[in-house]
């Protein structure tokens, strides 16, 4: 993500985001932050599937 401009405190933000990629379980989103017509942010971000239980196992195994 990038900065680009400042925002007021308490303001209102847009956030858009669009899927620009999918490759296997790896899903990439274009991102923009308006406050206004202002573009405040932009950038890209990476998200994953992940098996619910198998993301879990290490956690649980923490608690035993």
């Amino acid at each position: 993500m990038r900065h680009l401009a400042p925002t007021p405190e308490g303001g209102t933000l847009r956030v858009r985001a669009e899927l620009t990629d999918v490759d296997d379980r790896a899903f990439t989103f274009a991102v923009a932050v308006l406050d206004g017509n202002i573009l405040a942010g932009d950038g890209a971000i990476e998200r994953f599937l992940v098996e619910h239980e198998t993301f879990l196992q290490p956690v649980q195994q923490r608690r035993k």
